[in-house]
């Protein structure tokens, strides 16, 4: 199989069950598109997914808007990131308790 169609395969997989990203390859779970795919079936997917992922601020913005609990996984620096906090929360209010003290005190 070729790699294009591998994530394909993969893409499918994920968009019915996000959790089928942890039995993807490691490529896969460090590709984006399948990433977020996976996170907008399912946000707990995103325990699979690359810890360069989670650092990333441009993929954790996306990943918030998607689902604003995410933000439990982005890397600590992240969750201390007001622009991020704040795109989580507009997404999900309850996700500001993953928002570091700092910022959650900061109401």
């Amino acid at each position: 199989m070729k790699a294009g169609q591998a994530k394909e395969v993969v893409l499918a997989a994920v968009s019915q069950n996000g959790e089928a990203l942890g039995f993807a390859d490691e490529s896969m779970q460090s590709d984006a598109d399948i990433v977020l795919a996976a996170v907008k079936e399912n946000s707990w997917a995103l325990r699979f997914a690359d810890p360069k992922l989670l650092a990333d601020k441009d993929f954790m913005t996306e990943a918030v808007r998607q689902r604003g609990m995410t933000l439990s996984y982005a890397a600590r620096y992240l969750q201390d990131d007001k622009g991020l906090v704040l795109a989580a929360v507009a997404q999900d209010g309850l996700s500001l308790r993953h928002a570091s003290a700092a910022l959650a005190a900061n109401r």
